[in-house]
């Protein structure tokens, strides 16, 4: 799968972004991290995107613009 360079928020590069996971809900108290390497967060003000789905992880109705994606001859190619 692959996303648009653009934050849904502000249009933020999220090339720029750090990936990797997030703390899940747990106890007060307890945090527990997960979703390692599923986790996009934008540079600009850090909203969090699952990059299985392109979702955002804080409730909202937001997500990643997905891009078509191609293999051909063991490249991917990507439809922009």
């Amino acid at each position: 799968m692959a996303y648009r360079n653009r934050c849904p928020h502000q249009g933020g590069p999220v090339c720029l972004g750090r990936w990797g996971g997030t703390t899940l809900p747990s106890a007060p108290g307890e945090y527990l991290f997960g979703r390692h390497g599923r986790v996009l967060v934008c540079p600009w003000h850090g909203w969090e995107f699952d990059l299985e789905t392109g979702e955002a992880l804080f409730g909202r109705r937001v997500r990643l613009a997905p891009v078509a994606t191609d293999v051909v001859n063991g490249s991917i190619v990507v439809d922009v």
